[in-house]
């Protein structure tokens, strides 16, 4: 691998448009070097549809079958030397497993992220809690949150929708997309972060008082990963099955 290739996750359940985007970017970058797509392994079935067909296709892009096990990425062997990795994530398998997946296998590659990117299924957000509070966290750790998929909830829900959760996860960027088109791929992908989590970030300890008990909001275990003694993550992320 070079030394700093730029390395994106990209989260969105299934009819979100998320491989459909991660064409769109791949198709927006210079193909000098191959593009890696790490393809989980519940994505491996879809590979006779039309989208699957068109990765299949594109000769600038490698694919390596990827897998969580106890909250670690395993994947095939890689070949190529890229300068720019998708780890594409379902959202069939757990969210907070695979932040600290990804977390492990760069430290483990001595490699950083670049930018996380939620596809909201706009439809899918407005059918049901449980669905808004699996989005809700995917926003939480990204950098670009792509609205999709807006026939389904009308004008007003969308307006609705980026106005409460631009001040929840500022400076998180929201950004409109219609039929998986992006405006400006190259925008989606630049390096500047924009996330709310902490969690991938090195920082230097904000310097302690030695009056006041509270741990600084640096040194605090990201909500969504933090466990309880029992195991349980302190804040679960329910799952969204086909």
């Amino acid at each position: 691998m070079p030394e700093s290739p730029k390395i994106y996750l990209l989260l969105g359940p299934k009819g979100s448009g998320r491989r459909s985007v991660f064409l769109e970017c791949v198709d927006s970058l210079p193909h000098s070097t191959p593009i890696l797509y790490f393809r989980h392994e519940s994505d491996s079935s879809q590979a006779s549809d039309s989208i699957d067909q068109a990765i299949l296709k594109n000769d600038s892009i490698e694919i390596v079958e990827w897998k969580l096990e106890a909250t670690k990425i395993k994947h095939s062997t890689i070949r190529a030397n890229p300068d720019s990795i998708f780890f594409l994530a379902p959202a069939v398998i757990h969210m907070a497993d695979v932040i600290e997946g990804l977390k492990g296998w760069l430290e483990k590659n001595e490699c950083s992220l670049t930018r996380i990117i939620s596809i909201v299924h706009c439809g899918l957000a407005k059918e049901k809690a449980s669905h808004l509070q699996w989005f809700e966290a995917s926003m939480h750790f990204s950098d670009m949150v792509l609205l999709n998929r807006r026939e389904l909830v009308g004008t007003k829900w969308v307006q609705d929708f980026i106005a409460k959760y631009k001040k929840i996860y500022h400076p998180t960027r929201f950004e409109l997309i219609k039929k998986d088109r992006l405006t400006n791929p190259m925008d989606i992908l630049d390096y500047q972060v924009f996330r709310n989590s902490l969690y991938f970030d090195s920082l230097t300890p904000i310097e302690e008082d030695e009056f006041d008990d509270l741990i600084p909001e640096d040194q605090k275990e990201d909500p969504y990963i933090e466990r309880l003694e029992s195991g349980r993550r302190m804040k679960p992320i329910p799952l969204i099955l086909d």
